[in-house]
This record gives C-alpha cells, sequence and structure tokens, in this order.
C-alpha cells in the first residue's frame, strides 16, 4: 500500500512533470530536426518579411542563394534533406570549395556543367544566407543545437568594381528619352531618369513611389519606405518637377485605380524588370546598348558624385541618400582624373611663405679683427685692404 502511494507522490511530482516535459521536448526537438531543407527555407523567408521587416529586394535575394545550394545538394546526390544532414559544417565547406572553384551549379539541369568561379565578395554573400537560416534554426526554431557556420573561415572581401557612369553618357540617356513616337512613354522615361538622376533614390524606392509621397506645394519628396522601411524627405530640383509634372499629366489620362506613380497600366504599377527594360531600351536609343556600365544603382553614384563636385557637404549627401553610416556614403563618392590634377593647385607648399627672411644655418662668429702692432708710419697697404675685407664680412653677416 506504501509503494502504490509513494508511485502516486511521485507522478503528482513537480520533478515527474519535469521529467515528461523534457521528453516532450526532445520528441519535439527531434521532429524538427527531419524537418525537410525547403520547409526551413520557406519559414525563414516568411521570417525576415514579418519580424525582421526586410524588403522584398533583401528576402528575393536571400531565396536566390538558399535555392542555389538546394539545387546544389540534389546534384550532389542527397535525396533526402533533413536539417540535421545538410546543415553541417563538413558539408558547408565542401560547398565554399565548390562555389570558389566554379563546381556549383545554380539550377537543377545543371550537374556535369562547369561554372565561372564566384569572386570572394560573391562567395560572402552566398554564405551571408546561409548563415542566416542557420542561426533562425538555432535561436528561433532552437531545432539545431549549434550553428554550422560558426568555424568557417570565409574569403577577405576583395575590392568592388563600380559602374561608373560619366556626365556624357547621362547627358545622351535624358536627350534619349524623348527619341520615340510615343509620347506618354517618352514622358514616362524622361520622369523616370529625372527621378533617378536627380533625387539618387534606390530602384525599389523609385518603384514604391505614391502619388501621396509627392508635396508639389512644398517642393519635397518623401522616400516614405526606404532600405530598412525608413523614410526620409528630399527636396528635388526644379527639372525633377518638370519632368514629373509632364508624366503626370499623361498619367492622368491612363485612368489609373491605384495611386502608384508609375502605372504600367491601370489597374497594375512597374517592377524591377520593367523598370531594367525601360532602361535597356533608353540605352539603346542613345547608341550605349554595350555600355554595361550604365544600371539604375550606378546613376545613385553618379548622383553622388555630381553632389560632391557641386559644392555639397559629406553630411547632405549622406541624408540625400539615406545613408545610417557615412562610412557608406564614402563607397558612392568617386574621383577621376580630372580631380587628380587638382594636385598641381592643392597639393603646392612655399616653406618660406612664413618667413621675413630665409633661416640660415648657424656659424661660428669670426674672431674679432686685431690691427697687428707695427711702428708708426709702417702699416702697409696690403695690411689694412685685409683688416677692410674682414670688417665688410662681419658687416654682411650681421
Amino acid at each position: 500500500m506504501s509503494d502504490k502511494k509513494s508511485l502516486t507522490d511521485f507522478v503528482q511530482s513537480e520533478a515527474f512533470h519535469m521529467i515528461i516535459d523534457s521528453k516532450g521536448q526532445q520528441a519535439q526537438k527531434n521532429e524538427e530536426n527531419r524537418m525537410e531543407y525547403r520547409q526551413a527555407v520557406a519559414l525563414y523567408l516568411d521570417y525576415l518579411i514579418v519580424e525582421r521587416g526586410c524588403t522584398e529586394r533583401t528576402r528575393t535575394t536571400y531565396q536566390s542563394w538558399l535555392n542555389r545550394y538546394g539545387h546544389w545538394l540534389t546534384e550532389s546526390g542527397y535525396k533526402s534533406q533533413e536539417i540535421d544532414v545538410v546543415l553541417t559544417e563538413t558539408l558547408l565547406r565542401r560547398y565554399q570549395y565548390c562555389l570558389s572553384q566554379g563546381t556549383a551549379g545554380g539550377t537543377m539541369e545543371s550537374k556535369g556543367k562547369q561554372y565561372k568561379p564566384l569572386r570572394p565578395r560573391s562567395v560572402r554573400g552566398a554564405f551571408h544566407a546561409i548563415k542566416g537560416l542557420c542561426v533562425y534554426l538555432v535561436d528561433v526554431r532552437k531545432c539545431m543545437d549549434d550553428e554550422p557556420c560558426k568555424n568557417l573561415k570565409l574569403p577577405k572581401k576583395d575590392a568592388a568594381k563600380r559602374n561608373l557612369i560619366s556626365d556624357d553618357e547621362v547627358s545622351a540617356l535624358m536627350v534619349a528619352c524623348d527619341r520615340q513616337a510615343d509620347r506618354r512613354m517618352a514622358a514616362f522615361d524622361f520622369a523616370m531618369m529625372s527621378t533617378l538622376c536627380y533625387t539618387g533614390i534606390r530602384a525599389q524606392e523609385l518603384i514604391d513611389l505614391r502619388l501621396c509621397d509627392l508635396n508639389r506645394g512644398a517642393r519635397k519628396l518623401t522616400v516614405a519606405h526606404g532600405k530598412g522601411d525608413k523614410a526620409r524627405t528630399l527636396t528635388p530640383p526644379a527639372r525633377f518637377w518638370t519632368a514629373m509634372d509632364a508624366w503626370l499629366v499623361e498619367r492622368g489620362k491612363i485612368g489609373c485605380k491605384h495611386d502608384w506613380i508609375w502605372a504600367q497600366d491601370t489597374r497594375r504599377r512597374i517592377g524591377y524588370d520593367w523598370l531594367r527594360a525601360r532602361l535597356k531600351d533608353i540605352k539603346a536609343r542613345a547608341g550605349l546598348m554595350g555600355s554595361d556600365n550604365i544600371q539604375a544603382h550606378s546613376l545613385r553614384h553618379w548622383f553622388a558624385t555630381h553632389m560632391l563636385r557641386a559644392g555639397a557637404n559629406f553630411k547632405q549627401i549622406q541624408a540625400s541618400l539615406g545613408h545610417a553610416n557615412g562610412v557608406t556614403t564614402q563607397i558612392y563618392l568617386h574621383s577621376d582624373e580630372s580631380d587628380a590634377e587638382a594636385m598641381e593647385t592643392f597639393a603646392d607648399f612655399d616653406p618660406f611663405a612664413a618667413q621675413v627672411a630665409p633661416i640660415l644655418p648657424a656659424t661660428p662668429s669670426p674672431a674679432p679683427v686685431v690691427a697687428p702692432i707695427l711702428p708708426a708710419g709702417q702699416m702697409d697697404m696690403q695690411v689694412m685692404m685685409q683688416m677692410v675685407m674682414m670688417q665688410m664680412m662681419q658687416q654682411q653677416q650681421k
């Protein structure tokens, strides 16, 4: 009877419930460890949007890198892609080597093909997405014990290749916007180019602009959804407003049922692919089809450099670009050979400009002139000339 009572007390005790809870948690953890890689990726991408507040562009980039790793797993023969099997330090180190050597494809049909080796900067970008997934599974989902990327040594980031645009190329693009019969598209292209060149906003920020973001009375443009969902207010020049007003007149003729500024038709706004296609068409009409340096983001670099040459200070440029860190702004400020020629003016320095006379090295004072003792009337001409010369030298040194 006492044994039965002891068993009942144990079942009702806190220790018993702790054991049951730990067993349940372990079973749940084991179940989540059998989660498929693609399921984990889907959960992580939703987490980026809902809880981290990342932009759709960031989500698309991460999805591309994570899908590439999934395709590589399939090519490598991993039919069952449970996260505790495919997210290991050994496997990730092997994937890093394949990316660097050009043996990791990007599609399901890429098996056996040779690919261009990725730059160190691109390899780091690929593993930034994978590391984010692993941290999410360890810290948020708690279905992994340790982060497998922790001990991986990634390659040092190489110098970025900046796509610079000259002032002549920008002028050619702006002029080419009017070289088409469709006046609506001409107004669209010129307003789009004016927005990129006169405000320096990002491509996605341009796409997200609404009519309510334009304060035409105060001449203010509000970027409501910048990078990191941060807002900022800009004051574009008069040329921007002239181009924007012309486009809004044409936009009003469409009969749009939405408030997006850049209307593709009555019900849809443009996307990034549409923006890139329009820029490609403008390049063709400007005779710059082969200029790969001309992209939407490189116009943002041109804007920052143009403001610097026009006399804007560093803080003004940083605020216009919407950068929280000044180090990022420095990347956007480029120089060319004409800037280097300023050395002739600014590097000149006269070390004697602040001196009344040159500073000569100190010399020991000569011994005072002592006239030789000669009998009266016996001092010859040679001795007298020597005395005069020595006195003149002493006066010059004083």
